[in-house]
């Protein structure tokens, strides 16, 4: 085609090397940045590659004030690449960026492949690679193009049966991760963002009731049951949901805090607390603890007469030890509304953002959380 017709697609990206190179190039819209991507490449070795879709002849880079920079083709002729946007190459980006990360990790054989036999360029990358000396290959599949349930399914148990192990990964446009979620408890997803004049590689874990949270691939690392990322933790049975909130142990219970052994000192006991007063010490710390995570995680409210009992039954212990008063009944209460009210928004946040992805069991499950949290504000 002619180039004034190339001109008009605004092609941003190519490849650098040869035709057939998988070193992707990214050329931002804005003359500022143009004159940093020159100096990165001065030889300008740039081509329409055909791992991008393309007909692998020569590109220019050209730089405007009045409107987008973009490549152009040098020749004119017919090139019938579909994708031309930034993101036409993030295929490239998260091959190259995916095996550099496990030759990191000392993993060895590592081969990139984006093309496979019946599939379009764009819908997956597959790396493959042998770990702790043994000759069996693995496979790490991004699914990055749009399948049906029933098709991956049959993917998966074909690829069980190629391979020594499986490890699979989502794109931003792959809805499949949702039914990985069910399967497993979570899926890791991966995406590019352009960052100056090029683009980097995130990745992300999705569970069925929290927002994906993007880090850079380098804070995760490659295990026997698949990807490691800071929201997982490994346990020798594989990887699950990481447990943010702390499990004090019996004997952290048992603990003085510090303030209460400041005041113990004041009034003439010694700092472990070995007293007369040490059995009353031990279950107001107990107390503080509880509380404090009672309105760390919103639960049920119980009635104000089981509450007054619970309230009743607990020893008294003097101001001069426990310092000042803590919060009311009614101030806890208060809180726990406002906690509730917060997650119930936060949710309703999330299902206008991403509600069309969600199947029926996702939402539901949600739904129900919703009317939990209302259940809990409003039970007297």
């Amino acid at each position: 085609m002619p180039i004034e017709e190339e001109d008009t697609r605004k092609v941003q990206t190519a490849v650098a090397g040869s035709p057939g190179a998988d070193r992707p190039v990214y050329l931002p819209m804005d003359a500022a940045s143009y004159d940093h991507f020159i100096r990165e490449y001065p030889s300008r070795d740039f081509y329409c590659g055909t791992l991008l879709g393309g007909c692998g002849k020569k590109l220019s880079a050209r730089k405007y004030r009045d409107k987008k920079c973009h490549f152009a083709h040098v020749v004119s002729g017919q090139c019938r690449r579909v994708s031309t946007n930034e993101a036409s190459a993030d295929h490239l980006y998260i091959g190259r960026a995916l095996a550099a990360w496990m030759k990191k990790q000392k993993y060895k054989n590592v081969q990139v492949r984006y093309r496979q036999r019946g599939q379009s360029l764009r819908e997956l990358v597959d790396i493959s690679y042998t770990r702790g000396g043994s000759p069996r290959r693995h496979l790490m599949r991004v699914q990055l193009a749009r399948r049906s349930k029933t098709e991956w399914e049959r993917s998966d148990t074909e690829l069980h049966g190629q391979w020594a192990g499986v490890q699979w990964l989502f794109g931003p446009d792959s809805m499949l991760a949702n039914w990985q979620v069910d399967r497993q408890g979570y899926a890791i997803r991966i995406q590019c963002r352009p960052a100056g004049i090029t683009r980097v590689v995130e990745v992300g874990v999705q569970f069925a009731d929290a927002p994906v949270e993007w880090i850079p691939l380098s804070r995760c690392r490659m295990t026997a049951y698949g990807i490691h990322a800071p929201a997982l933790e490994l346990t020798p049975t594989g990887l699950s949901r990481l447990d943010r909130e702390p499990r004090p142990s019996p004997s952290r219970l048992a603990e003085v805090p510090p303030s209460v052994s400041h005041r113990a000192q004041d009034v003439g006991l010694s700092p472990s607390g070995e007293s007369s007063l040490a059995p009353v010490i031990a279950p107001a710390a107990d107390l503080l603890v509880r509380k404090r995570r009672t309105l760390e995680r919103p639960k049920p409210v119980e009635s104000h007469h089981a509450q007054r009992e619970a309230l009743a039954g607990l020893v008294r212990v003097p101001h001069s030890i426990l310092g000042a008063p803590g919060p009311s009944l009614e101030q806890l209460r208060a809180e726990d509304d406002r906690r509730g009210t917060e997650r119930v928004l936060s949710l309703l946040d999330r299902l206008d953002q991403i509600g069309d992805d969600l199947h029926l069991d996702q939402l539901q499950k949600v739904l129900r959380e919703i009317a939990f949290c209302e259940e809990a504000m409003w039970s007297p």
